[in-house]
């Protein structure tokens, strides 16, 4: 698998192409031209989720990213969308699969995001043959040296700073140079996960132990209180869980036989009932009451006015009588010489007056009449008036008595109140010490027991134990392949040194710590010690040079090509030309003898010489002369 073309879309549709070729292929360019770009293009378009790039040129005006990856029967073009604003990641994605791919436009491209990262990463690894868990990605460390990896004395891959990620490079460095099988990382797997649940359940073990310390004690401090409840024995020790449970039930049967178990059932004595009928009975005895009272009232009233009124009307009926206005004389007023009322003799006759006195003399003698007869219906009024005072005065006894019974029935639900109140009191210390023993055992039964735990890690420490003697049957085979590779690899690296122009010494690649190690006179030197820059960026280069070079005679399942990012950094171009071009004259001469593809960006521009003047993918990029990246008609 090699890179066949880089092609960048703006928002109009139109495109930008880098065609790359087999061998050496050289982007040279002054500064801020875009160079640096193009290890996260490729990055962004092998299945990883964030696009990682400088500056903001190629991110406003790149509307879509894709590069053709040239397979031995066909090629793949993975195309992906730039990431929304305000993000710096994006997952969806085109992929397909031809022959020989035609540039698709940017409307099939936005019309066909039918895919993702995980699809693009999986299906890429399928044809690379790379078996799970590892995938494509993990090949990025041996795919590419930044500028900011290249010269650095302290770690020798790309993003190998990264948290975590050095026992990570070994493993899958280990894969790829075929010194262990993917079941092999899944049997490392197991034997750490096995590990950790061990761990975690050894923890869990001693946390445990420690709880039940203080159980224990808890318990003992219950049974102290029993105790001076006198609810066992003033002697009783217990010295573990199965002594503690035992008392505790026999605790527990005292505590149910000497406990009032049911104070709830005096509450039953209590008759609100009663108590609210008598309540009711009282208010309608007490409006009957009222009733009757103002039933009284009026005929007092009546009967006072009455006898008023009879004291008058005596009064003038005596009055009447003194003049003898009402004898028998019938023919008194026949005389109409005479006066009726006084007799004497008038001086001329006047009957008719004198018969108009007679007509209401006899009108007041009927009214007198009547008030005698009323006379005697307020002799029955009064009767009336008795009957009702005595209906008041029973009214008032029964409400009287039923005040007594309300009292009583008050007075009783008081003294039940007073004893339920009493027999909780009593049962209280019982109850709490009961109420606290319950859950005491209930905390006990609910806990996992700690030999349970010791029987769990028991096994997982027989499977742990298996699984590595399975490890170790075939640790001594891989060992010496490991010596194997790395003693080719360590050779390779001298060889690639000695034409970068370093000194003729032994190298050794250490595979676990990920360092590079110098025998200088028989003195073992770490490249963090080396100072020289170019001695650094040479290091660097050796070891990847000798990667990939295993890698191509081995077959092994890496993609091939290596993108370096300005390699001649340690050197300058007044001074070291000859050493620049022996560096690029010896990765020409890497590529025609192994099957790889360098892909390398730099600031030199090696004019006078041929090869690199024919590696060289476009023109010398320059801002001044409208080359670079993006070119400046999208963005001007």
């Amino acid at each position: 698998m090699r890179i066949d073309s880089i092609i960048l879309y703006n928002e109009n549709g139109e495109h930008r192409e880098l065609s790359f070729k087999e061998g050496v292929n050289i982007i040279a360019g002054t500064k801020n031209t875009g160079k640096s770009a193009i290890i996260p293009i490729i990055e962004y378009c092998l299945g990883r989720t964030e696009l990682n790039i400088v500056g903001s040129v190629v991110r406003e005006n790149v509307a879509f990213y894709a590069v053709i990856y040239q397979f031995s029967d066909r090629q793949v073009i993975v195309a992906k969308p730039k990431p929304l604003e305000n993000r710096a990641a994006e997952s969806r994605a085109f992929y397909k699969e031809e022959q020989s791919i035609v540039i698709p436009t940017l409307t099939e491209l936005r019309n066909n995001l039918d895919t993702d990262d995980t699809a693009v990463k999986n299906k890429l690894s399928q044809l690379l043959d790379i078996n799970p868990p590892f995938s494509i990605q993990d090949t990025f460390f041996l795919l590419f040296q930044d500028k900011q990896t290249i010269d650095r004395h302290d770690i020798i891959f790309y993003k190998q700073d990264k948290d975590n990620i050095r026992k990570k490079i070994s493993d899958i460095l280990s894969y790829f140079l075929g010194i262990i099988q993917s079941e092999d990382i899944e049997l490392n797997d197991k034997i750490n996960t096995l590990t950790k649940q061990r761990n975690e359940k050894n923890v869990e073990l001693k946390r445990i132990k420690e709880r039940n310390n203080f159980k224990l004690t808890d318990g003992q401090r219950l049974l102290e209180k029993a105790k001076r409840l006198n609810l066992i024995a003033q002697d009783t020790v217990a010295k573990d869980f199965s002594e503690i449970q035992q008392l505790f039930q026999i605790v527990l049967q005292k505590i149910d036989s000497l406990i009032q178990s049911q104070p709830n059932t005096l509450l039953k004595g209590i008759d609100e009932i009663s108590i609210k009928k008598l309540e009711q009975e009282i208010f309608v005895l007490k409006q009957q009451k009222y009733s009757l009272k103002d039933d009284i009232s009026e005929l007092e009233l009546y009967i006072s006015e009455a006898n008023k009124y009879d004291s008058n009307t005596q009064e003038q009926i005596n009055r009447l009588k003194s003049v003898h206005l009402f004898s028998n004389q019938s023919g008194l007023f026949l005389e109409t010489d005479k006066c009726p009322l006084c007799f004497s003799t008038l001086e001329k006759k006047i009957i008719p007056e004198v018969q108009a006195i007679q007509t209401e003399i006899d009108r007041l003698n009927s009214h007198i009449k009547q008030v005698k007869i009323e006379q005697k219906d307020t002799s029955e009024i009064n009767k009336r008036l008795s009957e009702l005072k005595i209906q008041t005065k029973q009214l008032k006894q029964e409400i009287q008595d039923r005040n007594t019974e309300k009292k009583r029935i008050e007075d009783n639900n008081f003294q039940v109140q007073s004893f339920y109140q009493q027999a909780l009191s009593a049962n209280r210390p019982l109850s709490e010490i009961k109420g606290a023993i319950e859950n005491y055992l209930e905390s006990l039964s609910n806990d996992k027991s700690d030999s349970f735990l010791q029987c769990e890690i028991k096994n997982l420490n027989e499977k742990i134990e298996k699984l590595k003697q399975q490890q170790a049957t075939e640790k001594e085979a891989k060992e010496t392949h490991e010596k194997g590779c790395l003693k080719h690899i360590n050779e390779k690296m001298k060889s690639f040194a000695q034409q970068f122009g370093l000194e003729d010494e032994p190298f050794d690649f250490d595979i676990k710590r990920l360092k590079i190690y110098i025998d200088r006179n028989g003195k073992i030197k770490q490249l963090i010690n080396v100072t020289g820059k170019s001695e650094i960026v040479g290091c660097h280069l050796s070891l990847c040079l000798a990667l990939h070079s295993f890698f191509s005679n081995k077959s092994r399942p890496v993609p091939r090509f290596l993108v370096l990012d300005q390699p001649a950094q340690g050197y300058t171009e007044t001074t070291d030309k000859e050493k620049i071009s022996t560096m690029f004259n010896m990765f020409f001469e890497f590529c025609k003898s192994m099957n790889i593809q360098i892909i390398i960006t730099e600031h030199f521009n090696l004019q006078n010489d041929k090869e690199f003047k024919k590696a060289l993918v476009e023109n010398y990029w320059t801002s001044k002369q409208d080359r670079a990246l993006i070119p400046s008609l999208w963005y001007s």
